[in-house]
């Protein structure tokens, strides 16, 4: 995962209601999306064009196998399933959209207020040429990924410190399997199982 100056949980205000506000509510989920696009995106030197309609449906969507998968496929005794199941879910929905409409060079214009690579203008380049070639997998990917480890970090049933098992290796594979059009939520859930499955 590429470095930002940005602490990953503020470019997005997490707490423990956040997830649910989102699923209530398109209209939440999809400003906090784009923003944290916003913000991703122009640290590695790139403007985009959004369709938020494209959001909206995968918003739509997502809710609704949430809540089949929770009634009819797991844990049907407990009162939510699991952020490793909701979000790859929220994944299978937005990576299969075009919800990125254009894409542009973006300079910096030197403000404070301006998103900052951490690494070196190298890194930057190759983050930025990255993502071009799979922009919308790539972008719900690192979104989703980035929201279950902040949830993972701050389980409260954990016997040791949460160590993330992604390696760049791994979500090279899964941005390709992504951009081959996994065939259902399911399969992106498998895909993710094994990244945080506890030793």
């Amino acid at each position: 995962m590429r470095p930002f100056s940005q602490d990953k949980a503020k470019m997005i205000n997490l707490d423990n209601g956040t997830v649910e506000r989102w699923l209530g509510s398109a209209e939440e989920f999809s400003y906090d999306f784009l923003r944290y696009l916003h913000i991703y995106m122009h640290a590695i030197g790139v403007h985009a064009d959004f369709v938020r309609a494209e959001v909206e449906d995968a918003h739509r969507e997502w809710v609704a196998v949430c809540n089949h998968w929770q009634t009819h496929l797991f844990e049907q005794d407990v009162e939510s399933l699991s952020y490793t199941k909701i979000f790859s879910v929220l994944l299978f929905c937005l990576a299969k959209r075009t919800f990125i409409e254009s894409l542009s060079t973006y300079a910096s214009s030197g403000r404070r207020s301006d998103p900052i690579f951490n690494g070196t203008d190298v890194e930057q380049e190759e983050a930025r040429n990255d993502f071009l070639g799979a922009p919308e997998a790539i972008a719900s990917f690192d979104f989703c990924i980035n929201i279950i480890n902040f949830y993972e970090e701050r389980r409260i049933d954990r016997e040791d410190p949460f160590q993330p098992k992604l390696t760049e290796a791994m979500r090279h594979d899964m941005i390709y399997f992504l951009g081959s059009g996994p065939s259902d939520p399911l399969s992106v859930y498998m895909a993710l199982k094994a990244i945080y499955t506890r030793d």
